[in-house]
């Protein structure tokens, strides 16, 4: 009997021993996967003119919005969207876009304010330790890199992100730089920076400017000439009378002159 109670007690205290050594082994273990996983957002924003040239985008100011936060396996609406009555079940480039617009709208509507980072000379930024779920990305204003100004449209990130066949929670994003002018507008290539302006005939205080009349009547000569071109025969036929008589009178002259010599 009293070696009976021995075994049950050396029992006992084997499996309490295993017991407790199991706890002590495997509570780290859970406690360590029971603890939720954080990621970053990496911004790097460039853009890019009409000569195709690269620009990094430095003091560019984007604000995140925190949407939806993960909860067991499913994506739940923060409460600051809750009401906000819009799908994200299409996750299309296409439908991204206008999701993110459409969200961007209702935080303004409600006066949201997220946290805000600027891009470095480099033009990059970041959004570290973030829980995973859904977050709205938006730029703030428009930014200047010397006479070119660039804006982006809102855009949505997802911690973790599906790349390929792997979930990456360090996500890298590159916004996509709209080049909105050149100091003011862009000059195209066939369009002269400076075209000629349209001047008046007779600009104020000036003295109009008299174009002479040219004078139309004919010479002798010429007017001799214009017959003959005219064809009319009267004409033409008493000009050769005078002219044979003024030749007559002539002659006629100056033989009287020789006589009275």
């Amino acid at each position: 009997m009293i070696k009976k109670m021995r075994k049950i007690k050396l029992f006992f205290g084997i499996a309490l021993t295993f017991f407790l050594f199991s706890n002590t082994l495997l509570f780290p273990v859970i406690s360590v996967y029971a603890q939720p996983r954080t990621g970053n957002i990496e911004i790097d924003f460039e853009g890019r003119t009409d000569d195709r040239e690269n620009i990094l985008l430095s003091g560019a100011k984007f604000e995140l919005f925190p949407v939806q936060y993960m909860d067991n396996d499913v994506m739940v609406w923060r409460d600051e969207f809750a009401k906000c009555g819009i799908s994200l079940d299409d996750s299309s480039s296409e439908a991204r876009a206008e999701q993110a617009k459409a969200l961007f709208d209702y935080a303004k509507a409600n006066n949201m304010t997220g946290i805000i980072h600027e891009t470095d000379e480099k033009g990059h930024a970041h959004f570290l330790d973030l829980a995973e779920g859904m977050y709205l990305l938006v730029e703030i204003g428009n930014v200047d890199s010397g006479l070119d100004e660039f804006d982006s449209a809102p855009f949505l990130v997802k911690i973790p992100s599906e790349v390929g066949e792997k979930f990456e929670y360090d996500v890298d994003v590159e916004p996509k730089a709209r080049w909105v002018s050149h100091d003011g507008e862009p000059v195209g290539p066939d369009e002269p920076e400076n075209p000629p302006k349209d001047l008046p005939d007779n600009p104020p205080n000036s003295t109009p400017t008299q174009t002479p009349t040219p004078d139309n009547t004919p010479n002798p000569i010429q007017k001799i000439i214009n017959i003959v071109k005219t064809g009319d025969s009267t004409n033409v036929l008493l000009l050769i009378g005078v002219t044979v008589a003024s030749l007559g009178v002539i002659i006629l002259s100056i033989r009287k002159k020789r006589d009275t010599k």
